[in-house]
């Protein structure tokens, strides 16, 4: 198992939903006009976010690292946003202390948080996100210095991460009795 640390500066990116537009036939030569089609797209945004999350993930990654193509379990990831100017006092005094204060407003961890930083490292890190198996802890919050950090654990093969579910799934188990 290769164990990767990596942080992405700066505000963390969402990604939102395919946009559509529908672009209409035009007339031709011979006076019929052609079929329309609906044109799916991303903004210039959400491709500026995942360029920038490529990129500062493949500065980081170990030399001679070749894209992963066995499982894939992310153990930690950490949203850490810029606290905002509306926020509450105590949320100040302690984002001021180093002490993070969840954030619990829009983007939503589950959907355009994960998809935009899952998509961005797909040829980077490892052929495609479908090989992410296991997400451990989350976290979304507030802090002074604004990035994401995460922690990869990459699989040589599916018994190996299959000992790695055992493992985890047992101290769910301890933990119930």
């Amino acid at each position: 198992m290769i164990e990767l640390k990596l942080h992405i500066p700066g505000k963390p990116g969402h990604k939102q939903s395919m946009r559509h537009a529908y672009v209409p036939g035009k007339v031709q030569e011979n006076g019929k006009i052609s079929k329309g089609f609906i044109h799916d797209y991303q903004t210039d945004e959400v491709k500026d976010v995942e360029r920038n999350i490529r990129y500062a993930v493949s500065q980081q990654m170990p030399a001679g690292f070749a894209c992963h193509t066995g499982p894939v379990a992310v153990s930690e990831l950490f949203y850490g946003f810029a606290l905002i100017k509306s926020a509450k006092k105590w949320q100040k005094e302690w984002v001021a202390q180093s002490l993070v204060v969840p954030k619990v407003t829009k983007p939503d961890v589950t959907d355009n948080l994960a998809k935009a930083l899952f998509d961005a490292m797909q040829s980077v890190v490892y052929v495609n996100d479908s090989q992410i198996f296991y997400l451990g802890d989350v976290i979304k919050c507030y802090v002074i210095n604004p990035g994401i950090l995460i922690t990869l654990l990459l699989f040589s093969d599916e018994k190996e991460a299959a000992v790695f579910v055992n493992k985890k799934l047992n101290l769910v188990l301890q933990l119930e009795i």
